[in-house]
């Protein structure tokens, strides 16, 4: 399961956590509604080790985790 959701709408990246708390996902493991979208990756990522790259492309935001690394 994917630990990063982006707003395709407006390019907000929240956690599953932070969508949990803020009332818009049921703690369950269904998906969160529209506009909230999975990033693809490992269910274990955390922002220690990635980040996320947002990008606005044909008038939504995708997005993607990216190893950070130095």
């Amino acid at each position: 399961m994917s630990a990063f959701f982006v707003n395709y709408e407006d390019g907000r990246v929240a956690t599953r956590a932070q969508l949990v708390d803020a009332g818009v996902t049921p703690p369950s493991a269904a998906p969160p509604p529209r506009p909230w979208h999975p990033i693809r990756g490992t269910g274990d990522a955390t922002t220690l080790w990635y980040a996320v790259m947002v990008k606005r492309e044909r008038g939504v935001f995708i997005g993607t985790l990216s190893f950070r690394h130095g």
